[in-house]
């Protein structure tokens, strides 16, 4: 007897964003996963010293994609909490979301598939 064949239900109604990993958040600096790593460095920089140990890619001075240009980005790092996605579209790039109001409805409304 032939394996069935499973088929999948497509998704009609509500609202559906494409599935992307998505990294430890990084709150006021400090890295949700690994926490205070040098404690001779300013808790806004603790992110940038955390251990390439597989937990999430070694990254540099981060940067929200949807703050407006005058922002200072070292400060919005140092004052919110930031999430970090892989790009749907591209494995290379990452998205770096902070948790102001119209950076996370932008971010949601570029990936609504559907409404």
């Amino acid at each position: 007897m032939a394996k069935e064949e499973i088929k999948h239900i497509e998704r009609q109604g509500g609202s559906t964003q494409p599935r992307v990993r998505r990294y430890p958040e990084i709150r006021a600096g400090v890295c949700e996963f690994h926490g205070t790593v040098n404690p001779h460095a300013p808790g806004e920089k603790q992110y940038l010293y955390c251990p390439e140990d597989g937990k999430h890619p070694k990254w540099g001075e981060l940067q929200c994609s949807y703050c407006e240009e005058y922002k200072d980005p070292a400060d919005v790092i140092k004052k919110s909490v930031v999430n970090i996605y892989d790009s749907p579209f591209d494995p290379n790039q990452l998205i770096v979301v902070c948790d102001n109001f119209t950076c996370v409805a932008a971010h949601q409304k570029r990936f609504k598939v559907n409404s």
